[in-house]
């Protein structure tokens, strides 16, 4: 089972707004219930 005692934070973007972190922050998405579209994308990104 998965620990869940870790410091939480919540972002709620605004239109036209992108939040890019780290992929080695743990991160999920919560339920979505609206009658709008919500768009996740995934990606990685290497420095070259």
């Amino acid at each position: 089972m998965l620990k869940d005692n870790y410091p939480k934070k919540r972002y709620y973007p605004q239109n036209g707004e992108i939040i890019l972190f780290p992929s080695s922050l743990f991160h999920r998405t919560i339920p979505f219930h609206a009658n709008e579209n919500r768009i996740c994308i995934s990606f990685d990104l290497i420095p070259t």
